[in-house]
């Protein structure tokens, strides 16, 4: 009885997220979502997954709404924790997806990565592989003024850290590179040392 309430409630609660007509409600139908988890921990991420990553799927064309589903799945992972890790292929081909569909939800996604990464902790090891080129992309054409993307990418790569060792040969020469560039802003340069 004791998990038969959330569990009702988990599955309205994705009925309403895959609704149209709640389009409004979204956030508040996420934050019950997220209370629920915090309050039970791990357990029915199953029923909710799932879901998320086919509501995200689905708001192609509205950046809007992928970047909220999009901050939704990483605070639901922050949660879960390990327990997304059967989850991590698809969540990545979401990624993929958004990352190539709009410029404007790549900070968003880096941000993502970010939260995902240090949730995970060395159980994202496996996923760098796929990560790097998308980071190194980034950081080898963000030729914006203020180079913000470039400035999250860096965050990310030192909260994924701990997973990179393998991968330094790879990394460290675009960042190397931000530090010789000089139209590069001084705050993203000395981002590139920490």
């Amino acid at each position: 009885l004791e998990e038969f309430y959330p569990a009702i409630t988990i599955a309205n609660l994705m009925v309403m997220v895959q609704d149209e007509a709640f389009t409004q409600y979204y956030k508040e139908i996420s934050q019950a979502l997220l209370t629920i988890f915090r309050s039970l921990g791990d357990s029915f991420p199953q029923y909710v997954v799932p879901r998320l990553i086919e509501v995200t799927r689905a708001c192609r064309g509205r950046p809007s709404h992928r970047e909220f589903f999009l901050r939704q799945l990483a605070s639901l992972v922050a949660i879960i924790k390990v327990h997304a890790k059967p989850y991590m292929k698809a969540i990545f081909n979401l990624i993929a997806d958004a990352w190539s569909e709009d410029h404007s939800v790549k900070v968003t996604v880096v941000s993502v990565l970010e939260q995902i990464g240090t949730a995970l902790g060395k159980e994202f090891a496996p996923h760098i592989a796929e990560l790097i080129p998308y980071l190194l992309r980034v950081v080898q054409t963000d030729k914006s003024d203020e180079r913000k993307l470039t400035a999250q990418v860096l965050s990310c790569v030192r909260s994924l850290s701990g997973c990179l060792t393998p991968h330094l040969h790879l990394v460290l020469p675009p960042v190397l590179m931000i530090l010789d560039d000089s139209v590069v802003p001084i705050a993203v340069r000395q981002s590139a040392l920490g």
